[in-house]
């Protein structure tokens, strides 16, 4: 497998699996609790919300193929 990114340190990848978390589930709640918001808005907030989720999966992907690369090179 062909490391595309640096090699990140795990404690950054699991705090920023953790923040992006936090704040995907705080735009979702936005959404579901403010009824008045404009519809340009709306979109916007699910974009925000969409990459955070996204970033997240990305971040444990990328935490997952690191443990394996370390795995096979002490193997």
């Amino acid at each position: 497998m062909v490391q595309i990114f640096l090699k990140k340190n795990n404690r950054v990848l699991i705090s920023n699996i953790i923040f992006d978390f936090i704040v995907g589930i705080f735009f979702v709640y936005y959404l579901k609790v403010s009824a008045d918001v404009s519809t340009f808005l709306r979109t916007i907030l699910i974009v925000f919300a969409a990459y955070d989720f996204t970033d997240m999966f990305f971040s444990i992907k990328l935490l997952i193929e690191q443990k394996e690369i370390l795995k096979n090179k002490l193997s």
